[in-house]
């Protein structure tokens, strides 16, 4: 028993020791700087996406406000507007990282990304998503396979994060018991679907610098 436990932690171990060494082998051969083009492309998408994203904090914000003022239908009125843009920006992101996921496949150098922190999230579910895939990234020994996971994850966590927004929303709606705590669980969700935009744009920058990266 003690062997093969033994086996299994040097073969984890193994497998990080390759995957940091192949993470600095890439950025030893590669030279990975973001093209005039790609610059663009990414002031391009930045701007949409903190753009989505003030339009839906405008409306929280109005709802909350609205909320203080014991005006409780226009604060719920707004908590649905403000869902409404979520659910109508969110898809593009989703397929933005969809995207990206598959042009990584046809890089011949994938820039070197970190995981997802755990602490940077407030929900539980993301909480656990991002510590799973920390885990898992220590594992995969390619960046573009850690890439991918980090796209994968980002496209999970928008998931959770809306379907969040939707429960809470419904809750507050339709006045079931623990409305109160569900103004907090949207404060949390919101917070958390900005951290996952601004993940989405780090990576979308990393996948940038890569299709730009030229041998050393």
């Amino acid at each position: 028993m003690w062997v093969i436990a033994a086996g299994l932690l040097g073969g984890l171990l193994l497998l990080a020791l390759c995957g940091l060494h192949n993470q600095a082998q890439i950025l030893h051969d590669w030279e990975m700087v973001l093209s005039p083009w790609g610059a663009d492309a990414y002031r391009e998408v930045e701007e949409r996406v903190e753009g989505e994203s003030k339009m839906a904090e405008y409306a929280y914000r109005k709802a909350f406000t609205a909320r203080a003022a014991g005006s409780t239908e226009e604060a719920i009125r707004l908590l649905e507007v403000g869902l409404k843009v979520v659910e109508r920006t969110s898809p593009d992101m989703l397929t933005l990282l969809r995207g990206m996921a598959v042009v990584s496949r046809m890089v011949a150098a994938v820039s070197p990304i970190a995981p997802l922190r755990p602490q940077d999230f407030r929900l539980p579910q993301l909480s656990g998503l991002a510590f799973l895939s920390a885990f898992v990234h220590r594992l995969l020994v390619s960046t573009a396979e850690r890439f991918r996971l980090r796209a994968y994850v980002l496209r999970s966590g928008f998931g959770v994060a809306r379907r969040f927004l939707m429960s809470n929303t419904e809750r507050i709606r339709t006045r079931q018991p623990g409305a109160d705590p569900a103004w907090e669980r949207i404060v949390a969700a919101r917070e958390d679907l900005r951290t996952l935009s601004t993940e989405s744009l780090q990576t979308f920058h990393a996948l940038l610098r890569s299709l730009a990266a030229e041998p050393r």
